[in-house]
């Protein structure tokens, strides 16, 4: 089995997308062999990486080699160059390992050992799929016309039972969608090179722990897709984890800095900005999973937050939305 499902990749696709999750942590189920909509409450853990000392390290490694019309060069420096924005806005430390560059250039013939190792390697690493074949062979035919990329958390530290926090991650981004004469919509490389820092960006968070964000968005966009006029479609606000690659910046959304500050915390954030707290019942019982959502009502898209019920895996239905302007918020569940 490739155990790693145990938490269920997250893919960043484009065009349409139905079933997209709250922000917020990814679950992971204990049982390697189940996913987490079939863990018992008891098996459903949110983990994320340790911080110490008000640090919450990432060691990662480059892939060698090209993607699609990139070569190593430009794919190093433009992973290197996206991951201070995560960094600038919560506890994280993404640290290159080493030399920062794997061992090897991957490829369909030696992913397995990157991949499905059997164990950690001492760092997660980012794999690029130049062609997209590894893809296909895990994910089916026809899988490199539709994902950009996918990412997990690989390992975790275990104890008596309990999943204490992230070990190690990977990510694999899709070569063939990063190759110019494949994609008819984009017109020079410097925009495909936008979206693949757009993607890495998106990645290193699932990597991290981090959910995808629907922020009541999903409906306008398909309708935009299908080719209908929506004037109150702003894509410069959708965030970055949105589960489709919609926003054409590299900016964070305050929806992203949400999340991310519910896992990894950064206290100049914390101390100057405000949150909401509850717990989601139906009359006594709890709800898990369902996707709440906070709009400030003089700036809605661009001040909205959303989490999920449950997001701290008590079962108590418990959600938090914090990275708040001052202001009046309406809260849709």
């Amino acid at each position: 089995m490739r155990h790693f499902f145990s938490l269920s990749i997250v893919l960043l696709v484009f065009g349409t997308f139905s079933g997209a999750k709250a922000a917020g942590l990814l679950g992971v189920c204990l049982d390697n062999n189940s996913v987490p909509s079939e863990c018992a409450s008891n098996k459903l853990f949110f983990p994320k990486y340790a911080i110490n000392n008000g640090k919450a390290t990432v060691k990662y490694r480059i892939d060698r080699g090209s993607l699609g019309d990139f070569d190593e060069s430009t794919l190093q420096s433009s992973v290197n160059d996206v991951l201070s924005r995560w960094e600038n806005v919560s506890s994280l430390d993404f640290s290159l390992d080493g030399d920062g560059l794997m061992p090897v250039n991957v490829d369909g013939t030696n992913y397995n050992d990157y991949l499905f190792s059997d164990g950690p390697l001492g760092y997660s690493p980012i794999i690029f799929d130049d062609t997209g074949e590894i893809l296909i062979d895990v994910m089916g035919e026809g899988a490199e016309n539709d994902i950009l990329g996918f990412a997990t958390a690989r390992f975790f530290n275990v104890r008596n039972n309990q999943i204490l926090s992230i070990n190690e991650s990977q990510s694999l981004i899709n070569g063939y969608l990063y190759k110019l004469s494949n994609r008819p919509g984009i017109n020079n490389l410097t925009e495909l090179l936008d979206e693949f820092k757009s993607t890495i960006l998106h990645e290193f968070a699932h990597m991290v722990g981090l959910d995808h964000s629907q922020g009541g968005q999903i409906e306008e966009y398909e309708r935009f897709t299908r080719g209908e006029e929506v004037p109150e479609l702003e894509l410069d606000k959708f965030p970055i984890m949105f589960p489709i690659s919609a926003n054409p910046n590299l900016d964070l959304q305050r929806d992203d800095i949400s999340s991310v500050t519910i896992a990894y915390p950064k206290s100049s954030i914390a101390n100057s900005t405000g949150s909401i707290r509850g717990s989601l019942l139906n009359g006594t019982v709890p709800i898990k999973s369902a996707n709440i959502i906070a709009y400030n009502v003089n700036n809605p898209l661009a001040e909205m937050v959303t989490s999920a019920s449950d997001v701290d895996g008590l079962g108590q239905g418990n959600f938090v939305l914090p990275y708040l302007s001052p202001g009046s918020y309406i809260i849709k569940v």
